[in-house]
C-alpha cells in the first residue's frame, strides 16, 4: 500500500457555492484528473504533509475555482499497475482567505 498526496481542482458554479466543503472537487467534478504531488509509505507521513497544505478558492464572477489536496490509499503491482485503493484518508483544510470569501459569498 502507498499513500498518495494529490491535488485537484473544480469550477463550482456560483449557484452551488453552499455545497463547497472538504472533498467538493471530487464530488463536483466526476471527470477530474488529479495531480500526484508525492507518494508516502505510511499514512502518518502522508497526513503530516497534507496538514501543511491548504485548500484555496478564487472567485471569478461566474464560479469559484477550488483547489484542494487529499490523501488517497492505493496499491500497485510490481509493474506499477493499479490493483486497488481509492480510500480517501483526508482533505486539506480551507485557508483563512477561502473561509472569508465563502462567508461573504453566502450572505
Amino acid at each position: 500500500m502507498v499513500y498518495e498526496l494529490k491535488a485537484v481542482s473544480a469550477e463550482i458554479l456560483y449557484k452551488d457555492r453552499k455545497r463547497i466543503k472538504p472533498g467538493i472537487c471530487l464530488e463536483y467534478n466526476y471527470s477530474q484528473n488529479p495531480l500526484l504531488v508525492k507518494t508516502f509509505a505510511s499514512p502518518e507521513e502522508a497526513m503530516e504533509e497534507l496538514g501543511k497544505r491548504k485548500t484555496t478558492i478564487v472567485y471569478t464572477r461566474k464560479y469559484f475555482l477550488v483547489i484542494e489536496y487529499y490523501v488517497e490509499e492505493s496499491e500497485y503491482d510490481e509493474e506499477g499497475d493499479w490493483i486497488s485503493g481509492g480510500d480517501i484518508w483526508g482533505y486539506s483544510e480551507f485557508d483563512a482567505d477561502a473561509i472569508a470569501l465563502l462567508n461573504s459569498a453566502n450572505m
